[in-house]
Formats: C-alpha cells, structure tokens, sequence
C-alpha cells in the first residue's frame, strides 16, 4: 500500500522507524534529539588507539558502480556520550551534532587522511590515544554552539577555518556550499547543493559534512513544515553516470548512531540522497531539492532534506 509520502514524492521510499525524533527549532541552526534508543542509544566514546592498525576491507564498490570512492575509518563518536551531559540541553538533549561531526572530520585529518595534518591545534589530538570527547568539547565552545539550539552554519565555516589558521595551515579548498548564507569574506558559495559538488569534494579524499533539514507533512495544509535539523559526516559515495544530478549513495558517519563494536570493519551506513519529483498543490522546503533515505533517515513522519555542504580541506603553508 502507498503512503503518502510515495504520493507526494513521486517516490518509493521505505518507512520505518527514524533515528531521530526532533523538536522544533530556529531557522539557521541545526539541533537535534536523541533518536530512538534502539538504533541511537547512548554509548561512551572510547580512546582511539592509533597504534591499531585500521581493519582491512575493500575501499571501493568500483565492480558493482561506475564510480565508488570510500575511506571510512574504523572509528565513530557519538554525540549522546553520557560523560557530555552537561553540554546538553535544558531538557537532557544532546544538541551537539556539529562539533561531533567535525571532530569525526578533524580527528580523521589528523591521523588517518595521507598527508597527516597532525599539528591540528586541540587538546586530545596527539600521540597514540586521541580523546574524541575533548576533541567534542573544545569544537562545541570554538563553534559556539548553543546547547538548545544546535550551531549556525556561519558559526560552522567560522570556527572551522580559525582552527586552520591557528594549527599554522592554509585554508585550502576549505568552503562551505549553501543556498541560505552570504558573505564577501568567507568561503561561501551561495547556491544549492549538487551531487556533482558530492562527487568532487569527496575525490580528494578528504571528509565533508553535510547538513540536513527535517521536515514533518501537514496533511491539512498540505505543506512540509520545518521541524529540526541535523549534520554528519561523509566518507565516501558510489555513484552511476546514468543518475546524472537526480541521485547518489554516500556513506555516512551519523553522530547520533550506535555503530557498535560487533562491526568488524568500518563504521559507517549507506544513504542514499535523491531528487524528489514535486507533486501539484504541495508545499516544499526551499532551496531542498534532495531527501535522504537510509539507515537514520528514513523516518515514518519526519524525512530529512538536504542543505548545505562543509568541506574542510587543510592545505600545508
């Protein structure tokens, strides 16, 4: 039976339970709840230990999609670690999402990614064993972000770009991709989001976030109305030249999800992101032309809708 998000869509999209469960939220900022328990429930963040070696497994689907870049490494941080509890809500809700995602990203940059750019300057982020909640703590004050609320995306490329600078490195292709911000002064490319933009940013090997919205469908307004939003991190894609600019796979680092230690390789889940085909009579998020489906985003009520797109991209003086 079809759902009225198959309708509305143009789609085919599996419903099942969401990983997150949102409260509403300001405009411009991108919070998000602790999803369901079953598939977020909080877990502590271990040390990582650089001195074990990454788990071997195949870095690219390239048999099975005409192209597939992936370099997900074996480690994840999750936002709901009860040891940062005091950096969450009023109501006990983990908001920090951003600094996760980007400290997923810089801890990556620092240990993983050929060249190192291990002078990145954070506390927790040298020698062998890497801290990712002192990582966590430092980029939610560094990014300003407001433990109701969630972090401002001018707030994001802001905090991102400094902590190059300050760690002695040039920008580099460093630039934040959004059709909401503006600026004669930042690296911001006042557009919509593309999949060749996915595509690219990705072939250089290094990490982006990405940034969603969350929407709920009002049945008797017949409009998808904003209810929360969310950021993760990307490590990889598989793509089909016959997809064009409609679709692509990317594989994500959710910081809201449970990746648990039983997985043997790396950590991360498969997303799909797809042009939805707008219905007559119906109301869309602006400047959203993608939504996302997948393992944490394919919501019963709530369906996230892509934004903005983060690449930090470090380069040596």
């Amino acid at each position: 039976m079809k759902t009225h998000l198959d309708i509305f869509f143009g789609l085919t999209l599996s419903l099942m339970i969401s990983a997150c469960q949102p409260a509403s939220s300001s405009p411009g900022m991108a919070p998000e709840s602790k999803g369901n328990p079953a598939v977020s429930a909080a877990v502590a963040n271990p040390l990582i230990d650089l001195t074990v070696p990454a788990a071997q497994e195949p870095q690219t689907d390239s048999k099975v999609f005409d192209e597939s870049v992936i370099f997900s490494p074996n480690f994840a941080i999750n936002q709901n670690d009860p040891s940062l509890s005091d950096l969450f809500s009023s109501k006990g809700v983990s908001n920090l999402c951003f600094p996760t995602a980007l400290a997923e990203d810089l801890v990556y940059l620092a240990a993983y990614h050929s060249p190192k750019f291990s002078a990145l300057q954070l506390h927790g982020l040298s020698g062998n064993l890497i801290n990712p909640n002192s990582v966590v703590r430092q980029l939610t004050t560094l990014c300003r972000t407001d433990f109701n609320k969630g972090t401002d995306s001018l707030d994001a490329i802001n905090c991102s770009l400094e902590i190059l600078k300050q760690s002695g490195y040039d920008t580099g292709a460093t630039q934040l991709i959004s059709p909401f911000n503006q600026s004669a002064t930042l690296p911001i490319t006042s557009r919509e989001v593309t999949i060749k933009d996915i595509r690219e940013a990705l072939k250089t090997g290094n990490p982006i976030i990405l940034e969603i919205a969350w929407f709920k469908f009002d049945s008797t307004t017949n409009q998808w109305v904003h209810d929360n939003g969310h950021y993760f991190t990307v490590f990889g894609y598989d793509y089909n030249t016959s997809w064009g600019e409609d679709q692509i796979q990317v594989k994500v680092v959710n910081p809201e999800m449970n990746y648990n230690t039983a997985r043997k390789y790396a950590l991360f889940d498969t997303v799909t992101i797809q042009r939805y085909s707008p219905q007559p009579g119906i109301t869309y998020p602006a400047h959203r032309p993608f939504i996302l489906s997948g393992n944490g985003f394919s919501g019963a009520t709530d369906r996230g809708f892509l934004g903005m797109l983060l690449t930090v991209a470090p380069a040596n003086r």
